[in-house]
């Protein structure tokens, strides 16, 4: 052992590693695993989590009222080929998110896409003891969001590493298979890649985008008002 090499377990051996393309190749490998295992360890967030479909838990037992609202979602996610992209907007509390789960179980329930992906990007959730962190965020970074449709889609022997590949892999999976995906809460998304992902998808996607956010997200996405509740609601 000299001062400075560095030396790595293959197998049943030890031996230096000779170059920085070996070194990367290894850490990257390291990092694999690491991941893997922390998924492993982590108890699922998805309520449905098989082949082809990731459900958050409804966190409701019954949905009551938004009729117009709801039958409008379901219209528009599915109406307009040319649109992939339905902006579910409006003030915080006024149930965007159980409606885009409901929709999102509605779909499910009929069968109508051959995919769906439910993501959130919420941090923290009212408790009885006071806001707390929210431990299913599924949603924080580009490199989530392409994880989770790899994972949804296991097609491939084993997914490349570099970001570009695992992109264009996810692109050609929205793009073959019929795919609902539901991105949650949005506003609190620091990360500009994951909209700038979903609106470069090809114009012939079969895949729909269902955001939930504060604000509309701007450009050609269909967006669709949540107000507040009314009084008799």
């Amino acid at each position: 052992i000299r001062v400075g090499e560095i030396l790595a377990r293959r197998g049943d051996t030890t031996g230096v590693v000779t170059s920085l393309d070996e070194l990367h190749e290894i850490l990257d490998q390291l990092e694999q695993l690491t991941a893997q295992s922390e998924l492993e360890s982590v108890p699922s967030a998805f309520a449905v989590d098989r082949v082809g479909y990731r459900l958050l838990e409804k966190n409701f037992d019954t949905y009551i009222g938004r009729e117009t609202q709801r039958k409008l979602v379901l219209t528009e996610v599915v109406r307009d080929p040319r649109i992939w992209i339905i902006n579910i907007h409006g003030p915080g509390g006024v149930g965007k998110s159980a409606l885009a789960t409901w929709v999102a179980y509605t779909y499910y329930e009929r069968n109508t896409f051959e995919a769906i992906i439910h993501l959130t990007a919420k941090e923290t959730e009212l408790t009885d003891s006071g806001i707390s962190r929210l431990k299913s965020r599924t949603l924080s970074s580009l490199e989530d969001l392409i994880d989770h449709i790899l994972a949804v889609f296991p097609l491939h022997e084993s997914a490349p590493v570099e970001l570009d590949k695992r992109k264009r892999l996810a692109t050609e999976y929205l793009s073959t298979f019929k795919t609902l995906l539901v991105l949650d809460n949005m506003e609190t998304v620091t990360d500009g890649r994951i909209l700038k992902f979903v609106q470069d998808l090809p114009p012939d996607t079969k895949t729909k985008v269902m955001l939930t956010s504060r604000t509309k997200t701007g450009g050609w996405e269909l967006p669709i008002p949540v107000t507040e509740l009314t009084l008799p609601e």
